[in-house]
């Protein structure tokens, strides 16, 4: 077996520098340091979109289809977080940070608050998390079965 890269997507602002992050996944340190930031504040209506690769790693293959407990630590101005995508699944379907059923909501929490994500208007309108400078996120995350056409998928 091998390897897959995962990609953080997202959009991240700051009215000056750029925005720094902490993230772990299942305890391993995954990527710290600058993601690509936009000068300014996040808009008001629609801040999802336009989103970029904010930072991206490799995780073993043998790792999928289960739940992982991710940290996401910001500093240095506004993160929004969007989903994740790796190369071994559909790429046409990325995989939402945010949960989208009221039953599993309180799986985020930001500085020890459960957090309720917002959605952009309309049908399609994206799922996401809008973190604060300094704040702390936990929650979990369904790393997906890759591929059936990938070698070594089960």
């Amino acid at each position: 077996m091998g390897t897959r890269t995962v990609q953080f997507l997202g959009k991240a602002y700051a009215e000056s520098g750029d925005v720094s992050i902490v993230a772990t996944l299942n305890g391993t340190e995954v990527h710290n340091g600058v993601v690509p930031t936009t000068a300014g504040t996040p808009p008001e209506k629609n801040p999802a979109t336009n989103y970029e690769v904010l930072f991206q790693f490799d995780v073993d293959d043998t790792v999928q289809d289960t739940t992982l407990p991710c940290t996401v630590d910001v500093t240095g101005g506004t993160l929004i977080l969007i989903a994740y995508a790796t190369n071994k699944f559909d790429p046409n379907d990325l995989d939402r940070f945010v949960p989208n059923t009221e039953a599993n909501k309180s799986d985020i929490v930001i500085d020890s608050v459960p957090f309720t994500p917002t959605r952009e208007p309309g049908e399609d309108g994206a799922w996401h998390l809008q973190v604060e400078d300094g704040s702390h996120v936990e929650l979990n995350w369904i790393l997906r079965p890759l591929n059936p056409g990938t070698p070594g998928a089960a």
